[in-house]
């Protein structure tokens, strides 16, 4: 995955400034290995910088232990595009759990996520 050089400490700020149950949420890019090496110089050094559309967050293709379910009007199924962020209104007024409950599909949720 490609970060932004401050993505960690941007991170590890919000943690401690905020002393309220939040949920935080980072973007990154996913990328393959073979992505990885072929651009290894220009991600390190900071020149490529990540897109976060890329991230699985922010849409992927769902596969078959993902789908099918239903998010508010729309059904969806495996190897349907899925953009959480469109799905969500780029989370305006949408509870926590309520992402979370779209967003527990993927099997990447973890605690660096939230």
């Amino acid at each position: 995955m490609v970060l932004d050089q401050y993505f960690l400490v941007e991170h590890m700020m919000r943690h401690q400034i905020c002393n309220t149950s939040i949920a935080l949420l980072g973007f990154k890019e996913n990328i393959t290995w073979a992505d990885y090496r072929s651009d290894a110089e220009n991600i390190r050094s900071g020149l490529r910088i990540p897109d976060y559309r890329r991230d699985l967050k922010f849409s992927h293709l769902l596969k078959k232990d993902e789908a099918p379910f239903k998010y508010k009007s729309t059904r969806f199924i495996e190897g349907d595009a899925i953009n959480y962020m469109e799905q969500t209104d780029y989370l305006r007024g949408l509870a926590a759990m309520a992402f979370i409950d779209v967003y527990k599909r993927q099997q990447v949720f973890d605690q660096s996520h939230m």
